[in-house]
């Protein structure tokens, strides 16, 4: 089972987040107005300023979003194209969106899954959150976000759907597998939930700005326009 842990963002003029707690997956979570947003750009030297603050489990509460949010998973800084899609689509000031950067876990010699605090924001992640808040400064949008550190990635992604209540997840299309595949073991990472399973749209986008969509649950939810 899962278990949380915050990591709060401070710039000079960004109020932090109130933290959620837990074990095994980390969370850092930085909800981002669009005034703070704006302020983001000249704020970049400082996004290194981050404390590790323990909470509880991950909840729409703990993160300050509504429930049936918008999940965005992101990867790279350069392959955004995903996050754009739903900028362009949702209302902020309806619908949250929140993106979520996984970090792998490395099995450690007792066979147990760690990651030390210091590890917990590099360098690369800096600058894929600056991207991120970056496009959304662009498009006057709010994001909130969020690392998770994991063993498994469509399993992460799925239970951090569940316990956000989330209505839908974005991604990019991997670059190594098929659309269906992914789809698949979306399915099945849906199917190891625990009851209740979350109604789930899950869609997929190409840098064409094709998009492949499938439903997870029998009567799946749809972004809200915006």
């Amino acid at each position: 089972m899962f278990s949380l842990c915050i990591i709060n963002l401070f710039t000079k003029q960004v109020a932090t987040i109130s933290g959620v707690t837990f074990t095994l997956v980390f969370f850092a979570i930085f909800t981002i107005s669009e005034r703070t947003t704006r302020e983001c750009a000249s704020a970049q030297a400082e996004l290194d300023q981050f404390n590790l603050e323990p909470g509880d489990d991950l909840t729409p509460e703990a993160l300050a979003v509504r429930p049936g949010c918008v999940l965005v998973p992101v990867r790279n800084y350069n392959t955004l194209y995903n996050l754009r899609a739903v900028l362009d689509r949702v209302n902020t000031h309806k619908q949250d969106v929140v993106v979520l950067h996984l970090r792998f876990l490395q099995r450690a010699g007792g066979g147990e899954y760690e990651l030390s605090p210091e590890q917990l924001f590099s360098l690369e992640e800096q600058k894929l959150f600056t991207r991120a808040l970056e496009v959304s400064e662009k498009k006057g949008k709010t994001l909130h976000l969020a690392i998770a550190a994991a063993t498994e990635r469509w399993e992460a992604i799925i239970r951090a759907a569940q316990s956000l209540h989330a209505s839908a997840v974005v991604l990019g299309a991997s670059p190594t597998s098929p659309v269906a595949e992914e789809a698949r073991l979306a399915g099945l990472a849906w199917e190891r939930l625990s009851d209740p399973k979350p109604q789930l749209t899950l869609s997929i986008y190409f840098t064409t700005g094709e998009e492949h969509v499938f439903y997870l649950g029998p009567h799946a939810p749809h972004l809200t326009a915006k």
